[in-house]
């Protein structure tokens, strides 16, 4: 486990210095704008990552009472399946809930714009099926959760920006949401030595860590791209708002 995890840490930090990320820290742009640019565009796959976390990745009843890994997985990720009101609020409060006709937002959800985000879903679904073995499931939320922790720490010092600009304090993107992350099984430095402990203290086969290390490789590199993709959604929302 511990290779697989040296692996996803060694990734997350590389994405420190992804162009988006960069663009994060633009001081000739303004607060609000880079907090809300690329929003809309995330808004498939945080929506899908609710259905993942309370449907797809948590374990039945009979086998987390069997199994303190797959049950400690599964309550982190009920716990994350509650957090959509905070991106609903966040939505009000940056103005980002217009109207849209209902075919509009259809044709941007399911269309070619969010085609890399709907494809990454399934993918994970497809690979959950296959991860029946606690320490693979880990593995795969843990590109998830060590990616966040990334962005997110640029988001809330974003947020408390703009919470100085303008009053307006925003939750999903500020500290509300991140002070439910902080002791999470998939914190290495923070989280509950015990619980984690429980998965990276674990060794797998071959054959597992090898299956570990392609199902992370393709999670890092579909956040990577998602993040390209984000880039790419805020400085051209940028271009229309100049036109």
């Amino acid at each position: 486990m511990k290779i697989v995890l040296e692996y996803i840490k060694k990734r997350s930090d590389d994405h420190r210095r992804h162009p988006f990320i960069q663009w994060l820290d633009d001081e000739s742009i303004p607060v609000k704008q880079r907090l809300s640019l690329w929003y809309p565009y995330s808004s498939y796959f945080i929506m899908s990552f609710n259905d993942l976390s309370g449907l797809i990745f948590p374990y039945s009843e009979k086998e987390i009472a069997l199994d303190e890994r797959k049950k400690l997985i599964t309550e982190h990720c009920r716990d994350d399946a509650t957090h959509k009101g905070l991106f609903f609020r966040d939505l009000q409060a940056l103005g980002l809930d217009k109207e849209m006709k209902f075919s509009e937002f259809l044709d941007f959800m399911w269309g070619e714009e969010e085609l890399d985000s709907r494809l990454f879903v399934y993918r994970i679904c497809s690979l959950v099926d296959q991860a029946e073995n606690p320490l693979l499931r880990y593995c795969m939320l843990a590109c998830i959760e060590f990616h966040v922790q990334v962005l997110f720490g640029k988001l809330v010092e974003l947020s408390k920006k703009y919470y100085k600009e303008s009053g307006i304090k925003l939750e999903f993107m500020g500290e509300r949401h991140m002070s439910d992350e902080i002791e999470c099984i998939y914190d290495l430095e923070n989280g509950d030595a015990k619980d984690v402990s429980l998965f990276t203290n674990e060794k797998l086969d071959d054959i597992s860590r090898q299956t570990a290390l392609n199902i992370a490789q393709y999670m890092c590199d579909q956040i990577a791209l998602s993040r390209t993709n984000m880039l790419k959604f805020a400085r051209k929302s940028q271009l229309t708002k100049v036109a």
